[in-house]
């Protein structure tokens, strides 16, 4: 009889306890991650957060042209003007896609705007730019992926590499 409270006891304990134990919980911090190495950048790293606006971070889906189907992943830092802006002809799926320089098709796109305190303005196009969806949630689910590659600016170069994860809104069609 004395072994059941000392039961009751622990199992209660150890529900009390453990209330109290880190918990791993998922991120839901939506944005872009990046490294930037190169021309003004010291192998300098920013998270830039999702950019909310109701034409990014969803999947356009145009029945009139087939070709603009597309992906759209953006980011923005108001505070430094940090953007990066990703249209890839991903359709709802994981994938990849690279970027090349001068060979890049219609509705696609990739940018990475940095604007200084003085108002300077530089936007880094890609050399080749590699962009990996690896998750593709549904509708209030995350998109998920990497990006890593070589961008230009005129004469000026920039290595890029990093992850994101945003938040999937309604697609566009």
């Amino acid at each position: 009889m004395k072994k059941n409270p000392l039961i009751l006891l622990s199992s209660m304990l150890l529900i009390l306890l453990s209330g109290f134990l880190p918990v791993n919980k998922a991120d839901d911090k939506s944005g872009f991650t990046i490294t930037v190495n190169g021309d003004q950048f010291k192998s300098q790293i920013f998270f830039i957060p999702a950019f909310t606006a109701t034409y990014c971070n969803l999947y356009f889906d145009f029945t009139d042209d087939p070709r603009a189907r597309r992906t759209v992943l953006m980011g923005y830092k108001p505070d430094n003007s940090l953007q990066v802006n990703i249209h890839v002809p991903i359709h709802k799926t994981a994938g990849s896609f690279t970027f090349i320089e001068d060979s890049i098709p219609a509705y696609m796109w990739f940018d990475f705007t940095y604007e200084t305190n003085d108002g300077t303005r530089t936007a880094y196009l890609p050399g080749k730019m590699t962009v990996n969806i690896t998750r593709y949630g549904n509708v209030g689910e995350f998109i998920e992926g990497n990006l890593s590659g070589e961008l230009h600016s005129g004469d000026r170069k920039i290595t890029l590499s990093g992850s994101f994860k945003v938040k999937r809104i309604k697609d566009k069609t």
